[in-house]
């Protein structure tokens, strides 16, 4: 299958409801699991050193990275999700270093570009 067909193939599933990515998530469980842990190790090599730069995490999902960003001490974090501005929420007004989230209505690039 070619590259292109394959990510769209991805977001129509993605599009359609998997059931794997939850309606909310409970901000404990959000940043205190396993995958967030792993997360902190993978990305404090690679993240810039200052912790007010804007971070944007495209596809929220579980929420591993944004929670990784957080350990991390980054104040600026903004989530994006297609149609998962519900979910995400409940965690952003837990915690402040969310500054915003948004749906992304069509496509990541007119996401991007709007």
């Amino acid at each position: 299958m070619e590259p292109n067909k394959f990510i769209a193939e991805v977001y129509r599933r993605m599009d359609m409801g998997d059931s794997g990515h939850p309606d909310s998530i409970d901000p404990d469980f959000f940043l205190n699991n396993k995958y967030t842990k792993a997360a902190v190790k993978d990305y404090q090599k690679v993240l810039p050193e200052k912790k007010d730069t804007k971070i944007l995490d495209i596809g929220f999902g579980w929420g591993q990275f944004s929670a990784a960003c957080i350990h991390l001490g980054y104040e600026n974090i903004h989530c994006a999700d297609f149609r998962g501005k519900h979910k995400l929420l409940k965690v952003s007004r837990e915690f402040p270093q969310i500054k915003g989230v948004y749906d992304i209505e069509s496509t990541i690039g007119n996401f991007l570009g709007g």
